[in-house]
């Protein structure tokens, strides 16, 4: 720089730093700036670029002026990781019920909703249309739906895969990855306190891990596949589950625990048996395990499926 010269600082730092004059031609002065010395450095946020520029009077340098810009500490996110970063959202969405089946989606509505541009967004739902979320009918995207039929095939199958995998995974996971999923499983204390979000993290946790444990990559990729679908179908949870689903659930980690992968697989096979006849319960308004007046519409607050 010509009439000054500037310092990279990474992180939020304090610096402390000496002046050094320098004579250049004709008598005049030039900036100069020492190394300086970096005395707190916290996680590298910013790049701070400094430019002091220095005149002198009666030979004592002073300050005339300076000039800083600040600049994030990376390159701009990519075109791939912004659609990533779309599509990842955008399927949230369909999965909290925000676009529900039948929903005609548009790149620009949602663009504007996610703060990104058309770009990304279009990438994104195409992948998704790739994937079976999105159904498209000439220009035109739509959520696909998951009927009733298809979340009664999709546990039919769940019950086959799942109950395989949890016998696989009997002797291949750890006491210590146990006690976790079972104390995942035992904080979730009263339906009421118990947000969406974390049920089907902690839903995910237990069904996505004993999966992965099983050694077989295509059946761990079946079962998360599958698990979305049935979080498509829009029951996602059902009042009358959220205890016996806990139940269930440390039913079969107490299996796995003990290395029995028959007792896993058996008690795998029910919880998933006793999800789908929570479904066909409510959905036939049974008596004995109709929700509760008014909590139809809030069976995000309530139980747990599987």
């Amino acid at each position: 720089m010509p009439s000054g010269m500037g310092a990279f600082v990474t992180g939020p730092a304090t610096i402390m730093s000496e002046i050094a004059p320098q004579t250049g031609a004709a008598g005049h002065s030039r900036p100069g700036l020492s190394p300086g010395r970096l005395i707190k450095n916290e996680a590298p946020l910013l790049h701070i670029f400094a430019s002091i520029h220095l005149t002198r009077s009666n030979g004592i340098p002073k300050v005339s002026h300076m000039e800083m810009q600040l600049q994030s500490s990376g390159p701009p996110p990519s075109d791939e990781s912004l659609a990533v970063r779309a599509m990842n959202e955008i399927r949230r969405m369909i999965f909290a019920g925000v676009l529900p089946g039948g929903t005609v989606v548009q790149d620009r509505k949602l663009a504007e909703q996610l703060g990104l541009s058309r770009t990304p967004v279009r990438e994104a739902l195409g992948r998704l249309a790739g994937e079976g979320y999105l159904r498209r009918d000439k220009r035109i995207l739509t959520v696909q739906s998951v009927s009733f039929e298809d979340v009664m095939e999709i546990l039919a199958t769940r019950r086959l895969i799942e109950g395989e995998t949890a016998r696989l995974a009997a002797g291949r996971m750890t006491l210590p990855r146990l006690a976790e999923l079972r104390a995942a499983i035992e904080g979730m204390i009263d339906p009421r306190e118990v947000s969406h979000d974390r049920h089907w993290t902690v839903d995910d946790l237990v069904h996505q891990s004993i999966a992965e444990a099983s050694g077989n990559r295509m059946m761990a990729r079946l079962v998360k596949d599958l698990r979305e679908r049935t979080r498509m179908f829009g029951l996602s949870r059902i009042p009358r589950r959220f205890d016996p689903g806990k139940a269930e659930h440390l039913a079969i980690i107490a299996a796995l625990e003990q290395g029995d992968g028959d007792a896993a697989a058996r008690a795998m096979t029910h919880h998933i048996d006793n999800a789908r006849q929570g479904i066909l319960d409510l959905l036939a308004g049974t008596p004995s395990y109709a929700a509760p007046a008014g909590a139809r519409e809030d069976l995000k607050n309530q139980g747990s499926t599987s």
